[in-house]
């Protein structure tokens, strides 16, 4: 069951359930903070950008707690960076820094940015470079 709750727009913090005998509850937080930063390049402003990171930041927050279920210790920020096509669509993504050591978690997050869509951009093509931050609110 996953449950989330809007953090003062600072993030979301959702909670998950997970299995019937030695029941875990997990919650982490995820800050997705439009700031100096955060690097666009391209034709779409950052207000646009920041409407669809948080219409999918709960996605972010699952990859995140799915992983904290088998690494209790998992914190820390990660910056992505990917293309916007001309269609709105996402291209090319790849992880530009991160404090995390976790193939789950990249996994998990590059899939979810690659299923998102932008409006289409305006004249050229729109490189994001986006940093979410990772914290333990608690099990």
């Amino acid at each position: 069951v996953l449950r989330s709750s809007g953090v003062g727009g600072q993030g979301r913090v959702a909670a998950l359930e997970k299995g019937s005998v030695g029941q875990k509850k997990v919650m982490g937080m995820v800050q997705a903070r439009l700031n100096k930063s955060v690097k666009i390049k391209g034709g779409m402003s950052r207000e646009a950008v920041k409407r669809v990171i948080e219409q999918h930041l709960d996605e972010i927050t699952y990859c995140y707690e799915t992983a904290l279920i088998s690494n209790a210790s998992i914190k820390g920020k990660i910056t992505f960076e990917w293309k916007i096509l001309m269609s709105g669509a996402v291209g090319e993504i790849r992880i530009k820094s991160s404090t995390i050591k976790s193939d789950e978690i990249y996994g998990c997050i590059k899939s979810a940015i690659k299923s998102w869509r932008f409006p289409k951009p305006v004249g050229n093509e729109v490189v994001v470079s986006y940093p979410f931050i990772f914290d333990i609110v608690g099990f």
